[in-house]
């Protein structure tokens, strides 16, 4: 019963929100005119005012939860505003912030392409983020005191539903699938592509990443996956250019054709692979691209990675296609029987530390820390 309404919701809003047409406006409590439509006697979303004068915005837009309305004839009534439309904010460039409600259940195609967006929190609420909704846009978290900014996206755990290219293009430094997520199973097509992420957290219950999701990411430098992901779809962390290290999980168990490289080699120093079975791999470009020498021999060996894997599963590594392209003197084993992430300190109730630079933390160092914590708060701690 909850997916059909969620589906019956969305639905509704994507008919309402094909048009640009609006049932009625309102300015909101700091003289931003948002314009809606209404979607039933209890509910109303934010859309485009298309040709209206008062359709401009400038600097930080707060969107209300609640609005009254007066369409057509009936009586002015409450509605709750519950989704972001197609096209909302669509190329307005001027549009630095949005402020949105808790209750905002879904984002619409397109809602704030062609924004220049510095700073969002998604709404732990949200549901459904439409296709290419915020691509091309900055997406940053503004601080006073650590300089560049220190983007931080955060992909609620009530997610459910992220359409094709929804982030593409957009300048987010570091990423976070928040855990405890069981409604969301697969990063989309393209949704991550081009884009500026660099730090990669996925903590919660993903078990696909499709094709190009994170391709042609060129300062991804770190991933960090739970147990859970099993497939890995074709190019999809394509293109990387800093990335020295990937650990794949104990679930993995299908990678993609070209789904690491970087168009000329593996471009990983050293490869962790937790999974006691070997991954089927669809091609062997999976592990990278195949040479071809001067004499026109094929060379399927990968001389540039170290590969780690289980202790007792070296042999099976070294036996199978293609993860026998692999030197056997570049195949290693590792205990990983007991292995956990390491515990932070619990004297500030962090969840996670950084430095300034993004990198994770076990405990608090000395100068600037990046605090995130439970509740979702981040701030600066600085201890000498």
């Amino acid at each position: 019963m909850l997916m059909k309404f969620i589906l019956s919701v969305v639905c509704v809003a994507c008919t309402f929100s094909g048009a640009y047409a609006w049932d009625f406006k309102r300015y909101n409590e700091h003289g931003d005119m948002i314009f809606y439509n209404i979607i039933d006697e209890n509910s109303c979303e934010v859309t485009s005012g298309d040709d209206d004068p008062e359709y401009h915005y400038f600097g930080s837009v707060t969107i209300p939860e609640y609005v009254i309305s007066d369409y057509a004839e009936s009586e002015p009534v409450m509605l709750q505003v519950v989704g972001i439309g197609a096209y909302a904010f669509f190329k307005q460039e001027f549009l630095n912030e949005i402020i949105l409600p808790q209750s905002i259940f879904y984002i619409g195609d397109f809602a704030f392409a062609g924004t220049d967006l510095y700073g969002i929190e998604l709404p732990h609420g949200l549901y459904s983020i439409g296709r290419k909704c915020f691509a091309g846009v900055r997406i940053r978290t503004s601080d006073d005191i650590v300089k560049p900014y220190l983007p931080y996206l955060i992909i609620p755990n009530t997610v459910g539903q992220i359409d094709e290219g929804a982030f593409s293009n957009a300048d987010i430094d570091i990423l976070e699938f928040e855990k405890e997520n069981t409604h969301l199973t697969e990063i989309p097509r393209q949704a991550f592509k081009n884009s500026s992420v660099r730090v990669l957290y996925i903590k919660s219950k993903i078990r696909r990443i499709c094709e190009e999701a994170f391709s042609d990411c060129k300062e991804l430098s770190g991933i960090h996956m739970n147990d859970g992901v099993q497939i890995i779809e074709d190019k999809a962390f394509y293109g990387h250019a800093k990335m020295k290290q990937l650990e794949l999980p104990s679930t993995i168990t299908d990678i993609g054709e070209d789904a690491f490289t970087t168009g000329f080699s593996l471009g990983i120093d050293v490869l962790y692979v937790n999974a006691t079975r070997p991954p089927y791999c669809v091609a062997k470009e999976s592990l990278g691209p195949t040479i071809v020498d001067r004499q026109g021999t094929y060379r399927y060996q990968i001389t540039n990675t170290k590969l780690v894997v289980p202790v007792n599963s070296t042999n099976i590594y070294r036996t199978t296609y293609p993860w026998d392209r692999f030197p056997e003197t570049s195949v290693s084993g590792r205990n990983t029987a007991g292995v956990s992430v390491p515990t932070v300190s619990r004297d500030d109730d962090a969840e996670s530390i950084f430095s300034v630079d993004g990198s994770r933390r076990s405990v608090l160092q000395k100068g600037v820390n990046i605090i995130r914590h439970k509740d979702g708060t981040v701030r600066k701690v600085y201890r000498k």
